[in-house]
């Protein structure tokens, strides 16, 4: 979705992410000025920790190594070369190195050790950046070294607004704001739905997470939540979303958004060796 052709108006500057631009400036011009401390980036999935990376240090030339943690959260295959990268000193215009480290929540204990002593012995000449969307999952020590940066989802006006700056306008402002609602705040999933429409890929607005289907699924929800109907409209319910493209856990921000203990259940979701959706549904659901 990135390229030239799919995607012109992709965001190559970082002025140009939708959503959070005061946090994002201040971060760019810590790192312009060569101040910038090691970086904490949570925040939920498809609000432009990636897209800031890239534009902020991968576009502009900065040495950088990335790592996906959750293809190998012990970092078994890359410590080496971590070590040595870590090492090999500033670039030839006095800028640090980056080691970008994606989904680093799902990082083992003892992973997370072993890189607490290379922030320490490696902070001469290069900087760590963890993304990640829980910050509980990161160890104090490697929290009380670096900078935390909470990043919040856009609100539905900047994600409509991107949508429609993408597609050069020429998707219809209603189903932009459709397409917003039904994110929950996933630029992401927003921008590849409406890029899809605009490139005739489709002709149908309510791909992906099903906004129509979520709200059929609510309107038939029986009032009384100890009956027999209710238990089957909640197992009948995970199936009809699924195969109608919807997102449980869209179903869950949407109409379970003040319930704390759903809010709960939507944290544990994304965890890697947690329980199965289908169960989490349940919970949510029944509890």
């Amino acid at each position: 979705m990135d390229t030239i052709t799919i995607d012109p108006h992709h965001p190559r500057k970082v002025n140009d992410i939708v959503g959070n631009t005061d946090i994002w400036s201040s971060i760019e011009k810590k790192i312009q000025s060569k101040s910038c401390p090691h970086l904490v980036i949570c925040g939920p999935a498809g609000v432009g920790k990636s897209t800031f990376i890239r534009s902020a240090l991968i576009y502009k030339g900065y040495t950088y190594f990335v790592h996906n943690c959750v293809a190998d959260s012990g970092l078994r295959d890359v410590r080496d070369a971590i070590r040595s990268f870590a090492r090999g000193g500033i670039d030839g215009n006095g800028n640090h190195r980056w080691i970008i480290l994606e989904h680093a929540d799902s990082l083992t204990a003892d992973t997370q050790a072993f890189l607490r002593r290379l922030l320490e012995t490696a902070s001469g000449c290069t900087r760590f950046i963890f993304e990640v969307r829980e910050s509980g999952a990161i160890s104090e020590p490697i929290l009380s070294r670096s900078w935390l940066c909470t990043i919040d989802t856009p609100s539905v006006t900047e994600i409509r607004y991107e949508i429609l700056r993408r597609t050069n306008h020429s998707i219809p402002i209603e189903d932009a704001e459709k397409t917003a609602i039904e994110c929950c705040g996933n630029v992401r999933i927003a921008i590849q739905q409406s890029l899809a429409v605009w490139k005739k890929c489709t002709t149908d607005i309510s791909i992906g997470n099903g906004y129509d289907t979520i709200e059929d699924v609510w309107a038939s929800k029986p009032s009384d939540s100890s009956s027999e109907t209710y238990a089957r409209w909640i197992c009948e319910s995970i199936q009809r979303l699924r195969k109608s493209g919807a997102d449980p856990r869209t179903f869950l921000r949407l109409k379970s958004s003040s319930d704390p203990h759903a809010l709960r259940v939507l944290s544990q979701w994304n965890r890697p060796g947690g329980a199965s959706s289908r169960a989490l549904w349940l919970y949510a659901m029944c509890v």
